[in-house]
């Protein structure tokens, strides 16, 4: 699938991501790099993003309740305001990500790098932080009632 194509079905709406999902469970090789990408406010709940190159994409206010965005790069991606109510993050990169105001609800984030990432304000309650990379982490105002931090490193945290 190439960038274009990608990049249309995901601003599509319900329709594109449903057709998105099917092509990611029948296609053989990896997902186009999405990096720098501007999907900013997207409905993307149920999304599956897992291993797909965000780096530096706009997500800021983008629904990605649900989404799957386990081993996906997001390193220097703005989710700021992103709903991730519920989503899947295991392993992925979130390094000097902006997830200022971002709601991670019930989210999966074990063994994610988190370093150095601005997430003030951030709702993180009832999240799965086991093994989390914070190191250096902007994580003032944040939300982290009941969740469950075991293993995460918070050096250099504020």
């Amino acid at each position: 699938m190439f960038r274009f194509t990608a990049l249309r079905r995901l601003r599509s709406g319900p329709k594109g991501i449903d057709a998105w999902n099917v092509r990611r469970l029948m296609e053989n090789r990896p997902p186009p790099s999405l990096a720098k990408a501007n999907l900013a406010g997207a409905d993307l709940r149920g999304v599956n993003l897992r291993e797909v190159d965000l780096s530096k994409a706009n997500l800021a206010a983008a629904d990605l309740s649900k989404a799957d965005l386990s081993r996906s790069n997001l390193s220097h991606a703005d989710l700021s305001q992103a709903n991730l109510q519920e989503a899947n993050l295991e392993g992925a990169d979130l390094s000097s990500a902006s997830l200022y105001g971002a709601n991670l609800y019930l989210a999966n984030v074990s063994f994610t790098k988190l370093n150095e990432a601005f997430m003030l304000v951030a709702n993180l309650r009832f999240s799965q932080l086991v093994g989390a990379d914070l190191t250096g982490a902007n994580l003032e105002y944040a939300n982290l009632i009941g969740s469950g931090v075991h293993h995460a490193d918070f050096t250099g945290t504020r």
